[in-house]
């Protein structure tokens, strides 16, 4: 495309709500599943082969037509980022920049990006890990959900596949193994989205806080229920 800073404003891109994530074992994933398979120049020869046709001229047409093209796709589309500013969809402006002033706040291409907060850290999962899994008793239970901010109900722990009874931090009541919650990382299926209130859910559950708050303010109250997608359809 040439430079692309003549044909797209740095506040055009979002600054959260990405899919992704690093893992301190992801080398061992890959060991399994042999998922990195891709180089960067496997990935840049798929971008340009997918890219729409005003991509492939940019490096030949005159700035302004390619500019208007991308910010028409911007502002008239309405998964456009800027027709989301345009409009004050409140939704997307929370879901994606946290609030409209923080997205005034992103600088132009001249300001050299921010340096990544690049320390890695395990997630305390709410239980000693150094222990034998099915070894573990009622008291790790009863620990691990109050991290949660819940409680474990039941007496005893049998086997690590057998249901317990859990209540979550909002007073739901829910039956699951210890194998589900400690080792596969689910809880109160009334909480799982959608709707979306995760700040609420971080609020009270530690567990989920300590990932939640790498891009979310402790201050945030957003609450996205389970039509709100239909706003760009």
């Amino acid at each position: 495309m040439g430079d692309f800073r003549k044909i797209m404003d740095r506040n055009w891109f979002c600054t959260r709500n990405f899919h992704c994530g690093w893992y301190l074992d992801s080398d061992k994933l890959n060991s399994y599943l042999g998922h990195w398979r891709h180089t960067l120049e496997d990935h840049l020869q798929q971008v340009k082969d997918a890219a729409p046709w005003y991509f492939k001229l940019a490096k030949y047409a005159p700035t302004r037509i390619v500019r208007s093209q991308f910010t028409e796709k911007m502002t008239k589309g309405k998964d456009g980022t800027m027709n989301w500013i345009e409009t004050n969809n409140q939704g997307r402006i929370s879901a994606f920049w946290g609030s409209r002033e923080k997205w005034k706040q992103i600088p132009d291409w001249d300001t050299d990006m921010p340096d990544p907060n690049t320390e890695a850290y395990p997630l305390d999962h709410g239980y000693n890990e150094d222990i034998p899994f099915n070894e573990l008793t009622i008291e790790d239970m009863k620990k691990a959900a109050k991290f949660r901010g819940g409680e474990c109900l039941s007496i005893q722990v049998g086997d690590v596949s057998d249901k317990l009874d859990w209540k979550c931090a909002f007073g739901h009541s829910f039956k699951a193994s210890p194998t589900l919650i400690l080792k596969a990382g689910h809880w109160c299926p009334e909480c799982l989205a959608p709707p979306w209130n995760y700040d609420e859910i971080a609020k009270k559950n530690p567990f989920f806080a300590q990932a939640y708050y790498t891009n979310h303010d402790k201050n945030e109250s957003n609450y996205y229920d389970e039509k709100c997608y239909e706003d760009i359809l």
